[in-house]
């Protein structure tokens, strides 16, 4: 039986800790507007985009390979808090509680993150509580926009859920490497990226298609796009895909912020 792709049954929001009161490091990027995160190897898929909002500053996640009904922490850390270090009160940025979905429907949230270090977090970390470290890598901080980009994101929400994250990372050679994560999914999907504002037809600048895994897409496609290309990416959009027949996915278009990421 299909199985609910709701925010309350995608992921369970346990405590978050406020961590206002810990000092920032010396050279940390205290201002970003964003913090991006990804860990994408074979069982083990996240997504992860901390942002500020006018009202407050939110954590949007996706993430495939977690236990089922498991509880796990995202920790972020600063500088001093790197994957081999332990993590203390004086390295800790912000903490989120998650329970884990099944892994055919992915674990997808977007909410509050409370406490005003977030800005500094340089690692994060996927621990099951009493338990491993599931996934640690760097995370990427950036400050608003840019007119060169080596990278462009979108987040899908509709009614108030996220449904997906897309992340366009650039890779030599003019292409760039297409990271798809997609809940509540009955087909496959085809993402395009275009140079035209959502609303507005044409400028198509590339497109991925993605396969169904059940219910939820976690996939990544190569590309062909110049630096050019990259620049003018402002819109991404999703359409679900049925046999010859295509129809608009729920939130089909969002426009993409590009991003001077740091590609590993």
């Amino acid at each position: 039986m299909r199985k609910s792709m709701s925010l309350a049954v995608a992921a369970t929001l346990l405590t978050l800790a406020s961590l206002a009161g810990s000092a920032a490091p010396v050279g940390a990027v205290d201002a970003a507007d964003y913090v991006l995160w990804r860990a994408w190897r074979p069982g083990h898929n996240a997504l992860i985009v901390v942002r500020e909002t006018p009202a407050e500053a939110r954590i949007s996640g996706a993430i495939k390979g977690l236990k089922a009904g498991t509880e796990y922490r995202i920790i972020g850390t600063n500088e001093d808090g790197a994957c081999s270090a332990p993590v203390t009160s004086a390295n800790r940025t912000f903490t989120l509680g998650v329970m884990g979905n099944t892994t055919a429907n992915g674990t997808f949230f977007d909410v509050p993150v409370d406490g005003t270090l977030w800005p500094s977090t340089s690692f994060m970390r996927i621990r099951e509580v009493g338990g491993a470290v599931w996934a640690c890598m760097p995370s990427h901080s950036f400050i608003g926009g840019t007119n060169v980009a080596n990278g462009a994101f979108s987040r899908f929400i509709d009614n108030g859920e996220l449904k997906a994250i897309v992340v366009v990372e650039r890779r030599p050679n003019d292409q760039a490497r297409v990271f798809v994560a997609a809940g509540d999914v009955n087909n496959d999907l085809r993402v395009t990226g275009t140079s035209m504002a959502c609303g507005s037809s044409g400028g198509a600048l590339f497109k991925a298609l993605v396969s169904n895994e059940i219910f939820s897409v976690f996939a990544s496609r190569m590309v062909d796009m110049s630096q050019a290309d990259l620049d003018a990416l402002r819109s991404i959009r999703i359409r679900s895909l049925t046999g010859q027949q295509g129809q608009d996915w729920p939130g089909a278009c969002r426009k993409s912020i590009l991003i001077e990421l740091l590609v590993e």
